[in-house]
């Protein structure tokens, strides 16, 4: 949002903006940040927000405070395939409509700070161009390149990318994330609740042997019961933190736990 609300600077008339896409070939897919159409042709933005010191390393990772790695792949390997399949999307659906051109797109890293954050990039990876959110509409006034294409082909670009707009994929979980919550919570209330404890001699003293009797049978039980559960759950539960935590997918995540308020409020009421 930072990034989109900066091309209110751009100057040049020819560029149009376009967010979120997601390209497939039916054997790799991407998702885009956001692209620029001009009539010089079309600019991938990879946008990475940043709070702190970057370092592009040589062979292409994003490194924070140059220690934490930001991905594994290069990002030169992940520009070069958002810009591989947009040209080829790009490409074929104008020669479906008649017109064979051969279509330039490029890549720009584009490091995104909050307000009043100050970073500094240190890049020993120089395969790929990068600038800051504050000097990425100079970047775009000032594209050019060896091909100039006509108003008619820019239309039809133009026509062709706000398609791929309203075709964004669609993450659907194969799960009710609410169902998930629910047993959750229960499973930590049976790993982690224990009754309030009842003061045993003064309840016997009030009840004749018989009933207490009955009373202690009542008491083991339920505490057998209890550690039966716990025991029963722990594996389940464990396996599952295991499963999910090499997954390693927040979406999954997230719709696990939903927020700490809600299964909070989750627990309290099954406790309750």
């Amino acid at each position: 949002d930072r990034v989109a609300n900066t091309f209110q600077y751009v100057s040049r008339p020819d560029a149009r903006f376009y967010r979120n896409m997601y390209i497939s070939n039916g054997q790799e897919e991407t998702e885009i940040d956001a692209v620029v159409l001009t009539k010089n042709g079309v600019i991938i933005l990879e946008i990475k927000n940043a709070k702190e010191d970057i370092t592009i390393s040589s062979d292409g990772r994003i490194l924070f405070n140059n220690s934490s790695c930001y991905h594994d792949i290069s990002i030169g390997e992940k520009l070069e395939k958002k810009i591989r399949l947009l040209k080829t999307y790009l490409g074929e659906e104008l020669k479906n409509r008649g017109i064979d051109e051969d279509i330039v797109v490029e890549g720009l890293l584009v490091f995104s700070t909050p307000n009043g954050v100050h970073i500094r990039v240190t890049n020993q990876f120089h395969q790929v161009n990068y600038c800051f959110r504050g000097t990425l509409f100079k970047r775009i006034d000032s594209f050019e390149s060896t091909r100039e294409y006509s108003d008619m082909e820019i239309n039809m670009m133009a026509t062709i990318f706000q398609s791929i707009k309203t075709n964004q994929k669609r993450f659907e979980l194969k799960f009710n994330p609410d169902e998930i919550k629910e047993k959750f919570a229960r499973a930590i209330v049976a790993l982690t609740y224990t009754p309030q404890e009842v003061v045993i001699s003064d309840k016997i003293e009030e009840n004749d042997p018989e009933e207490s009797d009955v009373y202690l049978k009542s008491c083991f039980e339920k505490r057998r019961n209890i550690n039966n559960c716990q025991n029963m759950i722990r594996p389940i539960l464990g396996a599952a933190c295991a499963v999910t935590a090499e997954a390693c997918c927040f979406p999954i995540s997230f719709a696990l736990l939903g927020s700490g308020l809600a299964t909070s409020a989750l627990i309290k009421a099954i406790r309750g």
